[in-house]
């Protein structure tokens, strides 16, 4: 080897050795995790939870079906329940007339599925008349005793 090769040599084990011997620098990111904002669990629901009318899903109207040319009423109420749908053991309909209060007329619902309850009654069979003014009732009970009532108002 020549004595310029030899010299070429020692300059880069130099550096490769100090470079090798040079404190390095690392950069650690952490990531914030923002998908998850302070989980909460679900509520736990309460053992024999109380029936809920959803008032938003809840009515009743009276039309004519034209095939049989017979006024009929019919009624629905969405009734949850955190015991599950088949808690709720019955609801009720009560029509009432809005100047006296007296009761008009009373209906059993039947569940439809979905916590869904309806019902519909021929005018001829009731004391219902379509066009007349009317409160509605809708009561729901629960096997554990639970009640809920909405009405809606004329």
């Amino acid at each position: 080897m020549t004595r310029q090769n030899l010299s070429t040599l020692r300059v880069l084990l130099t550096l490769t050795l100090a470079s090798t011997l040079l404190p390095g620098c690392f950069i650690f990111f952490e990531e914030e995790d923002d998908d998850h904002e302070d989980y909460e669990p679900a509520p736990t629901p309460p053992p024999n939870a109380e029936p809920e009318i959803v008032s938003d899903e809840t009515w009743w109207f009276c039309d004519i079906d034209e095939s049989a040319n017979e006024w009929y009423f019919e009624f629905q109420a969405v009734v949850e329940d955190w015991d599950g749908a088949v808690d709720v053991e019955f609801v009720d309909v009560t029509v009432y007339d809005p100047i006296d209060g007296f009761t008009i007329d009373g209906f059993s619902l039947l569940y439809e599925g979905d916590a869904v309850w309806g019902g519909i009654v021929w005018e001829f069979e009731s004391n219902l008349y379509c066009g007349e003014p009317v409160d509605v009732v809708f009561e729901a009970w629960d096997y554990h005793g639970g009640y809920d009532s909405f009405t809606l108002y004329y």
